[in-house]
């Protein structure tokens, strides 16, 4: 793959905020007519009481099933009635959930982050629905000096020495199909089925074919998993991952913490200057989210994203607060309004003083 271009210019970060702007005012016009709501009650996943919530999502959050996603997290094994409310525009947002208001502890607007939603009353928070998970490689760092940035990995290191796990790199057709079927589905069925969209291989192959996998094998040569990468000048992207089967035993034995690690060396050896190692729900108990700051990698907001969720509790919902708190966002995602909500994020905020607070800006890094 040979060496890539140094870092990106600022003058370039800023043409992809440019385009990134570009793109959500394009979405935005572009779904205007597509929307819908929904309405759920069930018992809350925070404590078991009762939790009414009223859902309105353009047709790019139905697409990418942001509301199934958010339905397995409001709910006790995501069981709960779910009620088609009707079609909505996205235009019309704001006058349906003022109408619909008073009938719910807690409100979703997922849509367009060009036209946020301002809540008439009550609390609210806003919050980016996915970061990117970013490692960057400085130049001139040497390997000690990387792998002393995900030294909290060590015993998951010594695990996969242990196993014998070992990377290969192949551009061989039969490996892409092998990749899909028998590690990519099974590991998203397994783990994912209910909320998340899955590629089609068409799509997936058009990425094999400007990228390459990177499988990990056994101690005898056997591909047990694999993630498919795509260089983009001084960026390394993930673009997926899988398991063979999605076989447990492929997991105790490290086999996702060795993905990682020979994905992060092969970036440093081929002169590289960021992996991109794919989306995460920017939430502070996330299991991916979390394990990926383990290794290193930082957040940024997903340019790929063009929603975010407004969270609206109009009339003071203990219910809907106390989900709130369970499930919070990484303070760097997010706006607020509100004292109840503030303190949730800064607990020494006083009475009074969460009128408005907005999360530092978070800016996109090479694409």
């Amino acid at each position: 793959m040979g060496e890539y271009s140094q870092p990106p210019s600022p003058q370039r970060l800023t043409r992809i905020e440019q385009l990134t702007r570009f793109r959500d005012t394009c979405h935005l016009y572009l779904q205007t007519h597509d929307g819908r709501i929904e309405r759920w009650t069930g018992l809350s996943s925070k404590d078991g009481s009762i939790l009414s919530v009223v859902y309105l999502g353009n047709r790019s959050a139905v697409e990418k099933r942001h509301h199934d996603y958010l339905f397995s997290l409001l709910f006790i094994d995501g069981q709960a009635a779910r009620e088609q409310a009707g079609d909505c525009a996205p235009r019309d947002f704001s006058a349906r959930a003022a109408e619909l208001a008073s009938k719910a502890d807690l409100l979703i607007i997922d849509q367009n982050r060009r036209a946020r939603f301002q809540p008439p009353r009550g609390e609210w928070l806003r919050a980016r629905i996915s970061a990117r998970m970013v490692f960057e490689l400085h130049p001139g760092e040497d390997w000690e000096a990387v792998q002393k940035r995900f030294k909290s990995q060590s015993r998951n290191l010594r695990r996969m020495r242990r196993y014998g796990l070992q990377p290969r790199i192949t551009n061989s057709p039969e490996d892409f199909e092998f990749f899909y079927d028998r590690m990519y589905l099974p590991l998203i069925q397994s783990r994912h089925s209910s909320y998340v969209k899955i590629d089609s291989k068409e799509t997936m192959k058009g990425y094999f074919q400007h990228g390459f996998l990177l499988q990990v094998l056994s101690a005898d040569g056997e591909p047990v998993a694999a993630d498919l990468l795509m260089p983009d000048q001084a960026m390394l992207f993930n673009v997926g991952g899988g398991v063979k089967d999605a076989d447990p035993e492929w997991f105790q034995r490290g086999v996702l913490s060795a993905a990682y690690y020979f994905q992060i060396q092969w970036a440093h050896q081929n002169g590289f200057h960021y992996l991109d190692a794919g989306p995460a729900h920017p939430l502070v108990n996330n299991g991916i989210f979390n394990h990926k700051l383990l290794w290193g990698m930082q957040p940024v907001d997903d340019w790929r994203e063009s929603n975010d969720w407004t969270f609206w509790v109009p009339d003071g919902s203990q219910a809907a607060f106390r989900w709130l708190a369970e499930n919070r966002f990484d303070s760097r995602f997010v706006s607020l309004h509100g004292d109840t909500i503030q303190r949730l994020y800064r607990p020494d905020a006083g009475e009074g003083q969460g009128q408005s607070v907005a999360s530092p800006t978070v800016g996109a890094t090479a694409g």
